[in-house]
């Protein structure tokens, strides 16, 4: 009989253990930002107010499979929106996971041609499981739910099919907006060249103006253009970024700049995955 009663209380433990981790996962009516610990490279999870989720790049290799599963929870494998912002390794390989593992809503991505193993190989797998894709260009908005918008910056107008010397200026930019307000600003790999080039179009207009920003090519000395940190005017900058990584990311240089515009700097290097809340 005690043996009997010993179990029933490990199985209401069990299943009480599991409902903690659902209700933990179920829409609170915020917006989570999640930036993955994947090592030298770029992942960045968004839980929207409604439980959906959007995934902006997913990394190197297979690392962004544990800390995208302990974010995301067991109980959860939709990801509506997929962001591709360009083809490098360190921000696209790990897609080759997330489409295996996840059921995937759609993909937004430039269409420029990288000519790349990583490259062919993603698209296979987008093309194997049918996701939907989409070509980013600036007049582009998405709801993502009735308080979120993302909104793309760059490029101004669509790169398909063309082939760009230097990949990383052809990122997808974006800005998330929650009820109006703009709260991150992702920026893939861009540098001074499409920095610039930001800061004219929109520059004196304040579109480029957010809360928190997602520092350029991992603090590269190349991005984190002054003016262009001057337009955004972050309160916090996010870098996704390697404790040891032969770059020298991020660069005193870049840092430098950011600390003329921000107090608030962190990188998943000292942190690992950071939440930001709003």
């Amino acid at each position: 009989m005690w043996k009997f009663f010993c179990g029933w209380i490990a199985v209401i433990g069990m299943i009480g253990g599991g409902a903690g981790v659902a209700l933990h996962e179920l829409p609170d009516g915020r917006l989570h930002v999640f930036m993955l610990d994947v090592g030298q490279g770029d992942s960045m999870l968004l839980r929207m107010p409604d439980g959906k989720h959007v995934l902006i790049d997913a990394g190197e290799g297979a690392y962004v499979r544990e800390p995208l599963r302990r974010v995301m929870g067991f109980f959860r494998d939709r990801i509506d929106l997929v962001v591709v912002t360009h083809f490098d390794r360190d921000h696209a390989e790990g897609f080759l996971s997330v489409f295996d593992e996840y059921d995937v809503g759609a993909v937004l991505m430039t269409g420029v041609e990288q000519r790349s193993e990583i490259q062919r190989r993603v698209l296979e797998k987008i093309s194997a499981h049918e996701v939907p894709v989409m070509m980013a260009r600036a007049d582009q908005d998405f709801i993502l739910d009735r308080d979120v918008i993302l909104d793309v910056l760059w490029p101004f107008e669509s790169m398909a099919g063309t082939y760009v010397e230097n990949a990383n200026e052809s990122s997808i930019v974006t800005r998330i907006l929650m009820r109006g307000r703009s709260v991150l600003l992702t920026t893939g790999d861009i540098g001074f060249p499409t920095e610039k080039k930001l800061v004219a179009k929109y520059g004196e207009s304040g579109e480029l103006r957010s809360e928190f920003l997602k520092v350029g090519h991992h603090g590269s000395r190349y991005s984190s253009d002054l003016d262009f940190l001057r337009a955004v005017a972050p309160a916090c900058a996010l870098i996704s970024v390697a404790a040891k990584n032969g770059y020298h990311h991020p660069h005193p240089d870049a840092l430098g700049r950011l600390r003329e515009v921000t107090s608030c700097v962190r990188q998943t290097a000292k942190e690992g995955t950071i939440e930001v809340v709003f």
